[in-house]
């Protein structure tokens, strides 16, 4: 092959040169933003299971299978270490679940009442216009036709192309 003629697929590459963008540039920051609110979330987790085995302590507990009580007035301080653990880790896994799906829930129904107003903008406002317009288009169209062939007409044709020299 001739080695004066390469396509730019046959060159070599050139270095590439990274430009950063904001968020390259930012990403440790938020990296670490995120890590900190992860490690509060979790002391506080944390807290709140301790402060709620000393308060739960002496609280009785009622555990009911069809209105059959199997262990009448528990206290959560006759259970086994494991136990209290279990049972507070089961209290706090059902809190965080719901400090996440209340805000996620919230957020959906939000995003559905507001996409049913634009919706509703949409089919109320956008639907009569479109409809004007096309009764003008129509209507006009006549005109818009008639007003381009007297423009083509007064105009003229195209200018006559140069004459090509000859070498």
């Amino acid at each position: 092959m001739n080695a004066d003629f390469q396509t730019p697929a046959m060159a070599a590459p050139a270095a590439a040169t990274v430009i950063p963008t904001a968020l390259a540039r930012r990403w440790p920051k938020l990296l670490l933003a995120l890590t900190l609110v992860g490690v509060l979330v979790a002391g506080l987790m944390l807290w709140l299971v301790a402060d709620l085995r000393h308060s739960l302590a002496q609280a009785p507990i009622y555990v009911s299978i069809n209105d059959f009580e199997v262990e009448p007035g528990m206290l959560l301080s006759q259970l086994s270490p494991i136990e209290q653990v279990f049972a507070l880790a089961a209290l706090a896994g059902s809190l965080l679940l719901v400090a996440v799906l209340v805000p996620v829930l919230l957020l959906l129904m939000v995003g559905g009442v507001v996409l049913a107003v634009l919706l509703a903008l949409a089919l109320g406002i956008g639907l009569p216009l479109l409809a004007v317009f096309g009764v003008l288009a129509v209507l006009a169209s006549p005109l818009l036709l008639l007003g381009w062939l007297v423009w083509r007409l007064v105009r003229g044709g195209p200018a006559p192309a140069a004459p090509a020299a000859a070498n």
